[in-house]
């Protein structure tokens, strides 16, 4: 096995504009170099994010280096981890998390059919990705269960919690990359207070009440990073179109989805299956097909009504089995120009965050004396929102309407 960063003579450095210089094992350097791997250099980090945001140029690779650097610190400071096997095991599967993410990243996932974790999984177990983790002495399906799950163990708050090391990267490099200041946490406070805990037999984190603040700016920094940056609503708007393109292609045998991803992966395709071969089909449709036009001259739909969750029209919407078609009766217009889509969530998880009080007691962090985070603002709701192209926008505003729900009253300005 190879020695862990600093034990050994000779040391690869790759430098980051987040962390620095992030040195790298002999192993890691295989991986690093494997065409799944970077095969990352071609996924963006925010998909079409930077149609809006002109920096957020980044990509999985970069975000995939910078989270196993975050897990190393986890692994020794929150978690206390010290045997140098289990150490370079989180690293390895904190590297490899991303490995299975699709063109534009999450952009697409509901479209395909499946989702990046089980895709992961796939790459692992059936490329040379398996044959490297081997070969340097580390069983592909214990790293799997480390990356994606099931793993109740410790180490699962470095991977998959309210506060593990993909949570961290992305906020800082996502905030650098995007100009967007809010999600700027102070991640070496964060990483010096918070500490795991074993609570009924489940693994949880736990900080002090005097630095519960350092918690709560994590929390609100990715709040706030999901209504300026994930959530926008221009950037939802060319998500929307992206994947009506996708699900045409996908219908047309022209993209793989579900089962035919997973054989891409086995039959050695994975590694060409990237942003590229998605814009590949955007300006191949471009002229002929509307959506694909929308997408290559930066031409987004227009916002028409954005329900959240808890709302009277939001539950009354959601139960609309084709609200797309529903509304497109109503306004008369064509179906193809009403864009009806939920921004993905990804839950904060805070109920594995607990607070140690004076006495020893733990507490959940909503319910810590003197705290400002509630489990309300930390989770950020589920949002339903109706988008039309330009020329139809009025109508189907007026359809929305009659429907019962209330429009953005920003129809008639350009989102752009």
């Amino acid at each position: 096995m190879s020695p862990l960063p600093g034990e050994g003579r000779d040391r690869v450095y790759i430098y980051d504009n987040v962390h620095g210089p992030i040195e790298v094992t002999e192993l890691e350097r295989r991986i690093i170099d494997s065409p799944e791997f970077q095969r990352l250099r071609r996924v963006a980090q925010l998909g079409l994010a930077h149609l809006v945001y002109p920096g957020a140029t980044h990509t999985r690779f970069a975000h995939s280096l910078g989270t196993m650097f975050v897990a190393d610190r986890m692994a020794r400071t929150v978690v206390g981890l010290e045997d140098p096997e289990e150490i370079e095991l989180v690293r390895i599967a904190a590297l490899l998390h991303d490995v299975g993410q699709l063109p534009l990243s999450h952009t697409l996932e509901a479209a395909a059919g499946i989702s990046h974790e089980d895709l992961g999984r796939e790459v692992v177990l059936g490329t040379s990705l398996g044959e490297i983790l081997s070969d340097g002495g580390y069983d592909p399906r214990e790293v799997a269960r480390i990356a994606w799950g099931p793993n109740p163990g410790v180490t699962s708050l470095i991977v998959s919690s309210a506060l593990d090391s993909d949570r961290i990267d992305y906020l800082l490099r996502d905030s650098l990359h995007t100009g967007a200041v809010y999600g700027r946490p102070d991640v070496d406070r964060l990483l010096r207070v918070v500490s795991a805990a074993n609570v009924g037999g489940r693994p949880r984190l736990k900080v002090g009440l005097r630095a519960m603040h350092a918690v709560e700016h994590f929390l609100l920094a990715r709040r706030f990073m999901f209504r300026a940056v994930y959530h926008h609503r221009t950037v939802v708007a060319f998500e929307l179109l992206a994947r009506k393109l996708y699900s045409e292609a996908v219908q047309e045998g022209e993209m793989p989805a579900g089962r035919s991803l997973v054989n891409l992966v086995r039959s050695g395709g994975w590694e060409r299956f990237d942003d590229h071969a998605f814009w590949r089909i955007v300006r191949e449709r471009a002229g002929s097909d509307r959506t694909a036009t929308c997408l290559l001259e930066r031409i987004p739909p227009r916002l028409v009504a954005e329900l959240t969750e808890g709302d009277e029209a939001y539950e009354r919407f959601s139960e609309i089995e084709d609200l797309p078609g529903v509304i497109s009766i109503g306004a008369g217009v064509e179906r193809e120009f009403i864009f009806v889509g939920r921004p993905g969530i990804r839950r904060s998880k805070v109920e594995q965050i607990l607070v140690e009080l004076p006495g020893g007691e733990l507490v959940p962090l909503d319910e810590a004396p003197g705290g400002l985070m509630s489990r309300r603002i930390a989770e950020v709701p589920d949002v339903l929102r109706v988008y039309a192209l330009a020329e139809v926008a009025g109508e189907v505003a007026r359809a929305v309407r009659e429907l019962g729900a209330p429009t953005t009253g920003e129809v008639g300005g350009a989102l752009r």
